[in-house]
């Protein structure tokens, strides 16, 4: 009678919590039927299905071999399922390599800190003895930590960006369970318990001091072009000259910086999204851009050298320094903080 009774308040649970997700759901639902590239857009064109590498390896080799044996026969040897496979199966592994993890990171630039793995080098002798320790005492009992750290690789190895540390933030929680059961366990078994908590703190003050270093000193300075550094004391310049000219426009090198435009001057949502030109066109990473709004002009197909010859009247460019490094008639100039231009202001009346 009581296991009844707790079998129905379960699936009353159950049935309650999917109600209430329904519900939060919803405004994601109505969007996905407006328009399914809500949900499945940006998945899409970072899904390693998506990228050629893989398509343009395997003409490769159905070429190569083509030339000694039947067609045919070379198209069953390099078929998709073998390719895609390995494919996925390699990324996947990717994520615990000794280089992603311990020194060199992701290498997608916004998600690297230099000279950086995901963990420090010091963790790596505990995650060992962790994972030791674990499949020794703890398996059989806790197979969803094995079950967890398995699928946190999952989602990041069906993509063309890997080794990837923002998809596989789920198998942090992993990991530091297979460094507290390692760091447990050595201590235990260690003979010199005081010499043993001394070096392992002295190792991890010297770990994190590094990261501080690298993170707060070296990266905005040496690495700030990684976040798109410019924007924002560019926005700031534009804004107050900009009821001065009919147009503002700006050249597009990847950056979205229509972005900046809109925070930094904190733009009205609402007017945005009635002035709003969209491009209609994906990048390589599923994200589409703006052409205007307001008397904000962004342009990504041509260049400085090409616009400058028949400029708009009364308007002011924004271009990357790598395009108008020659062109010295410029009115404003924009530098990273260790003093080297990022961005060139041009006053087309000029």
């Amino acid at each position: 009678m009581l296991k009844q009774v707790q079998h129905d308040k379960y699936h009353k649970m159950l049935i309650i919590s999917g109600i209430i997700g329904l519900i939060f759901l919803q405004p994601l639902i109505s969007a996905f039927k407006n328009n399914p590239d809500v949900v499945f857009g940006r998945a899409r064109t970072v899904s390693v299905f998506y990228d050629q590498g893989v398509k343009l390896r395997q003409w490769e080799l159905i070429t190569q071999d083509g030339m000694n044996f039947p067609v045919n026969l070379a198209r069953f040897f390099h078929n998709n399922v073998y390719l895609y496979g390995r494919n996925i199966l390699e990324r996947y592994f990717s994520h615990l390599e000794g280089n992603f993890l311990f020194l060199i990171g992701d290498t997608s630039q916004p998600f690297q800190i230099p000279g950086m793995g995901i963990l420090y080098p010091v963790d790596g002798m505990f995650i060992l003895a962790g994972i030791y320790i674990y499949l020794v005492n703890f398996y059989k009992k806790t197979k969803i930590i094995f079950y967890w750290f398995t699928i946190s690789f999952i989602p990041a190895a069906f993509t063309f960006m890997t080794p990837s540390a923002n998809r596989t933030f789920n198998s942090v929680v992993i990991f530091v369970i297979f460094i507290s059961l390692g760091l447990i366990y050595l201590l235990r078994n260690i003979r010199y318990k005081k010499v043993f908590i001394l070096g392992v703190t002295f190792l991890y003050i010297i770990s994190f001091n590094y990261f501080l270093k690298e993170y707060f000193l070296v990266l905005p300075v040496k690495h700030a072009d990684w976040w798109n550094y410019g924007w924002k004391p560019a926005t700031e310049y534009v804004q107050k000259v900009q009821s001065h000219y009919n147009n503002i426009v700006i050249i597009d090198t990847g950056g979205m910086p229509y972005i900046y435009f809109l925070i930094y001057n904190k733009y009205d949502p609402g007017l945005f999204q009635k002035e709003a030109i969209r491009s209609y066109v994906s990048d390589r990473f599923g994200f589409e851009s703006i052409s205007s709004f307001g008397k904000y002009v962004f342009i990504n197909d041509r260049n400085w050298h090409e616009l400058k010859k028949n400029p708009l009247p009364d308007s002011l460019y924004v271009v990357p320094f790598s395009q108008g490094k020659d062109d010295l008639d410029y009115i404003q100039e924009i530098e990273y903080p260790d003093g080297k231009p990022v961005l060139i202001i041009y006053d087309s009346s000029r």
